[in-house]
């Protein structure tokens, strides 16, 4: 038996343990064995198996509680010590998340362990809530010029806790929220050809919309963008699955980009 359970006996099976042993004890002695003996405490005085049933009982009494105040001891030390390594280890965790860096007026030290990265950033400047989950990029072929479009798939996940004037009730997202995303990237590229369609995907809510824009480096290339919004209740995150590929092939990667969003 370990310490934690030994210290957790229950008081009730305890003294029945006691109280059947002694009696026990005090049969086979008196009884069996014919013992004699004398018990007197306090003007009371008891004599042959009487005596010894309560002196036994006292003994495995104060046996028990011995054994007991020990193992509470033991479970203690036990715990202090428990308490000592996670603080260690705290503390450890703090001085690997506060790296000696060097950090100029209003700035603050970003520390990444993922990417065994730190460093300083303008505290004023704020990260964007949305998160990468993945970017793709299509297979590139040997005889295509390294100046044309690569066609990329990318994933992004931002918790709906973290966007600005998002409904806390889930049914009062308007499809406009829906798309604010996509709507802001397509005023920046000055888009054509713009299309919305409202969707569920795998029954949650989701914002269909395609549209063109042409590279900013390159005019004479047309982008076309497939995107989904997808509103997942659930874990309360905003999913946003989009396509940007080269208008002359973009209706290879539209099918393996369809495909992708099946499995979702």
């Amino acid at each position: 038996m370990n310490n934690s359970n030994a210290a957790s006996i229950n008081p009730i099976s305890a003294y029945t343990l006691i109280f059947v042993s002694s009696l026990l004890a005090a049969v086979i002695l008196y009884g069996l064995l014919s013992s004699t003996g004398i018990w007197e405490s306090k003007g009371i005085q008891l004599g042959g198996a009487a005596a010894g049933f309560v002196i036994f009982f006292l003994l495995a009494n104060r046996v028990f509680h011995s054994l007991q105040k020990l193992h509470t001891e033991q479970r203690n030390n036990n715990n202090q010590q428990r308490i000592d390594a996670l603080e260690q280890e705290i503390n450890q965790l703090k001085a690997e998340e506060s790296p000696n860096i060097e950090c100029p007026s209003n700035f603050e030290t970003v520390v990444s362990k993922d990417f065994g990265l730190a460093f300083s950033k303008p505290r004023e400047w704020k990260n964007t809530p949305e998160q990468i989950v993945g970017l793709y990029l299509r297979p590139s072929v040997k005889d295509i010029p390294t100046s044309e479009f690569g066609g990329n798939i990318t994933v992004t996940v931002t918790p709906l806790e973290q966007i600005p004037n998002m409904p806390s009730n889930l049914a009062d997202i308007s499809p406009d929220a829906l798309k604010a995303h996509f709507i802001t990237t397509q005023q920046f590229y000055s888009a054509t050809d713009i299309s919305w369609e409202s969707t569920y995907l795998s029954n949650r809510r989701a914002m269909n919309t395609s549209y063109k824009y042409n590279h900013h480096l390159n005019p004479e290339t047309v982008v076309f963008v497939e995107g989904t919004v997808v509103l997942d209740e659930t874990s309360q995150k905003l999913f946003i699955f989009a396509l940007y590929e080269d208008q002359t092939k973009a209706q290879e990667s539209k099918q393996l980009f369809r495909q992708l969003l099946s499995t979702v």
